[in-house]
């Protein structure tokens, strides 16, 4: 059984046992699913929405999951350590700031990811000269980074690529992978950066436990807990 099945199967067991006799409708599906131009509203709870879905974000899977992605899964998880105030004081003795690396980190699986639905973005320029059905075409951010952190911006930028969907591959027959990093290694880095995967990457829950700066992408795609972020405010 995958670590994303069993993690989803251990919260639902979660939420069954803490509120019995209710119906609940769980979305298992690593994207948003109501389309707001094709559905009427529905009490429809997942992982995550966007301001084009009707979807109702509730926290996911990463509390329970205790293996990595799928370029990843021999490194463990932890969340419920992590978050305790023992484990954050041990990495933060074992990777003091001063001592961390200057450049913006990142490991992770290359999904060819989409930019779907950007096009919703308040922060996206108009851009006249490509039509309204081409602005949602899929866009390799992932490799793209891992590219300009080996050329022009290989000073700022530490990305590499941990694995890839076969098909990515056979498109991409140059392309270089490297090991899988433990998230708590990620310390080791003073920033971090923090791209979608197919949709939402749930790993932004887990950045923000490692004591560096997190550098979010903007999207389209909201966590439950996304709402209450603040940018350039230290969490505490």
């Amino acid at each position: 059984m995958g670590g994303w099945l069993a993690a989803t199967l251990r919260l639902v067991r979660e939420v069954a046992s803490s509120v019995p006799n209710v119906l609940f409708v769980l979305s298992v599906h690593d994207e948003a699913h109501l389309e707001r131009t094709r559905f009427k509203p529905l009490p429809l709870l997942s992982a995550l929405t966007t301001a084009a879905h009707w979807d109702i974000p509730v926290p996911g899977q990463t509390w329970f999951e205790t293996s990595g992605g799928v370029s990843s899964q021999g490194a463990d998880q932890d969340f419920g350590l992590w978050e305790s105030k023992q484990w954050q004081k041990q990495l933060e003795t074992k990777y003091p700031w001063e001592n961390r690396t200057q450049r913006a980190f990142f490991r992770g699986h290359d999904w060819s990811a989409s930019n779907a639905f950007t096009e919703l973005l308040p922060t996206r320029p108009a851009e006249h000269c490509i039509k309204q059905h081409d602005i949602s075409m899929s866009f390799g951010y992932r490799r793209w980074y891992a590219e300009l952190s080996h050329g022009p911006l290989k000073d700022v930028l530490d990305v590499g690529l941990t694995g890839a969907p076969d098909f990515v591959k056979a498109q991409n027959p140059q392309q270089v992978y490297v090991r899988p990093v433990p998230l708590p290694d990620h310390a080791k880095h003073k920033y971090l950066l923090h791209l979608d995967g197919t949709a939402a990457s749930n790993r932004l829950l887990k950045l923000l436990l490692m004591g560096s700066v997190v550098l979010k992408q903007d999207s389209i795609y909201e966590e439950y807990f996304y709402k209450d972020l603040k940018p350039w405010v230290l969490a505490q």
